[in-house]
Formats: structure tokens, sequence, C-alpha cells
């Protein structure tokens, strides 16, 4: 599943083993759902307020990972709607397929209404510095376990287990699609955990100069 998809995946990545015979091979992906909880650029919490008003609202407690329900204070437990706070509680092989400039955690969460490079001065900082702040949120995932795997490349991008991304895209000349079957089928070629570059390190990824057509905006 991918972008809000992808976040249920998280939250739910425990659930299907239960309806599965103990003998499946089973393990989730997640795409573009590591929405973290994170200061937009002017320092200000734009983002978890939001999450936590939905949580609530939802009363969403008993529809998301229970060992992270279980393990976070009653006044925390929206935390439990984030990624990178269920993550540690997730017991299922997972492999997590998200981009460090992600184009809807840009406007979204950082607040940031540019794209390099038309992103100058504050904005340009405020880009620069994200990715140190993904990669910060992202470090559950980069628990070094072989049942928990990665590609997190530095492309301007959203959702990409469709179309050209998965066979287009490479860290460390590795195809996602290459990737993330290594992973999964569990052979000796499984590098696990591909973390790319800072942008625009990363010369398989496609090029943008406008924010028009690469941004991903609430309506």
């Amino acid at each position: 599943m991918h972008a809000a998809g992808g976040l249920a995946t998280y939250l739910h990545a425990d659930y299907p083993p239960t309806k599965l015979p103990s003998t499946t091979k089973y393990a989730a992906i997640a795409d573009a759902g590591y929405f973290i909880d994170a200061l937009d650029e002017q320092g200000q919490q734009h983002i978890r307020p939001q999450y936590q008003y939905v949580f609530k609202m939802q009363n969403a407690s008993s529809g998301v990972n229970q060992n992270c329900i279980s393990s976070t204070a009653a006044e925390d437990q929206w935390k439990c709607f984030f990624a990178q706070y269920t993550v540690p509680h997730i017991t299922s092989r997972l492999f997590a397929l998200n981009s460090q400039y992600d184009t809807w955690q840009l406007p979204n969460i950082l607040d940031l209404h540019c794209l390099p490079p038309k992103c100058q001065g504050a904005d340009e900082k405020a880009f620069e510095g994200w990715r140190g702040t993904f990669l910060e949120a992202f470090a559950p995932v980069m628990n070094g376990s072989k049942t928990t795997g990665a590609f997190a490349d530095s492309c301007l991008t959203h959702c990409q287990s469709m179309g050209g991304s998965w066979s287009g895209y490479k860290i460390k000349d590795k195809l996602m699609r290459e990737a993330f079957a290594d992973w999964y089928f569990e052979r000796p070629t499984a590098e696990g955990q591909l973390i790319d570059g800072p942008y625009p390190s990363n010369p398989t990824c496609p090029h943008r100069e406008s924010s028009d057509d690469g941004m991903h905006y609430f309506v």
C-alpha cells in the first residue's frame, strides 16, 4: 500500500498474520507512509496537532498497533498513529519504501512550498536540513535487523512502488525492485537497508525544476 495506505501498513502490519496459516510467508511493504512527527520550517508543531485530533476524534486506540498502545502512556498514545513510534513494536517482516524528500511531507509537515532550485535563503536551508530530520525519525527502521528492509532514496517524489520508479530508481546500483526482491527472498545479495545520499546525488531520480507538478498538498 502507498501514501495513506502506506501509513496503514505500518499501523496494521501485524494483523494479517493473525488470519493466515502459520506456514504462510508474509511480509509488509509500506510505500510513502512514513510521515514523521517533526517541526515545520518555523519551528512550530504543524502536523502533530492534526494527528492528535484525528486520533482522538476517531477513537483510534483500538485500531492501531496494540503493542505500541500497551507500551505507551495514555496521554501519549496518539504517537501510535505515527510510523516512527509504531515500527519498534512491529513483529512481522517489514520493508519501508520512502523518499527522504517526500513531496507530500515537504509542504504538509515542513510547511515548505518550493523545490530546488527555486528554494532560496531560509527555504533552501530548511530543505537541506530536512534530510537529517527525516533520517533521525527513520532510525527505528535502520535497526540492522534482517526482518526490516528499507529503500530510502533522495528523489523528489511521493509514491514509488507503481510506475517507472519501481524499475528505475537505484541506490548503490541496485534497482528498487531488486532491493525488495533480494530482501524478501533472503538472497545472499540482499543489502537489506539502503539509504541514499543527499539530493541531488542520485542520477536515476527524475529532474524537477518547479513545485507546480512536484508537490502534494492537502485539498
